[in-house]
């Protein structure tokens, strides 16, 4: 076959290959690592920042209740309530961090990885199967 033969696609050098014709599963394999560990560590400085915010507010709150103060003793309501919404708040910050981070992870497979493994849906390798209806293996409905 001469190269005038080829489609141009394959005189084309492999890096002139764009990421529209690369499989989806090799994509998830090229992570960036420093990037990883960027997001990893920025989703535990995150985390205890927020536990601590959280615990904070929580010994405020423990310390209006148990006061002998009767206008500090009903703001507890008050504090509370903050503890209520930043929990909710800063609960979805926190699982957002931790979904970037996750959606960043490298993928460990080995070297001889099929391309099922390497997306972690070990169904793509499997040869496909016949359709139930149209290959007879099962009855058409009576209406029909």
């Amino acid at each position: 076959m001469q190269s005038d033969d080829l489609p141009d696609d394959a005189r084309r050098p492999l890096a002139a290959h764009t990421w529209e014709r690369t499989p989806v599963y090799a994509r998830a394999l090229t992570a960036d690592r420093v990037r990883h560990r960027r997001l990893l560590r920025t989703a535990w400085l995150v985390t205890a920042g927020v536990l601590w915010h959280q615990g904070v507010l929580v010994a405020d709150l423990v310390r209006r209740a148990t006061s002998d103060d009767p206008f500090l003793h009903r703001s507890a309501a008050f504090a509370l309530l903050v503890l209520a919404l930043t929990s909710a708040g800063l609960g979805l910050v926190v699982v957002w961090v931790w979904r970037r981070e996750a959606a960043a992870r490298p993928v460990v497979t080995g070297l001889d990885a099929t391309p099922g493994e390497a997306a972690g849906v070990p169904e793509l390798d499997a040869p496909p199967r016949d359709h139930l209806g149209l290959h007879g293996h099962v009855e058409p409905p009576r209406r029909w």
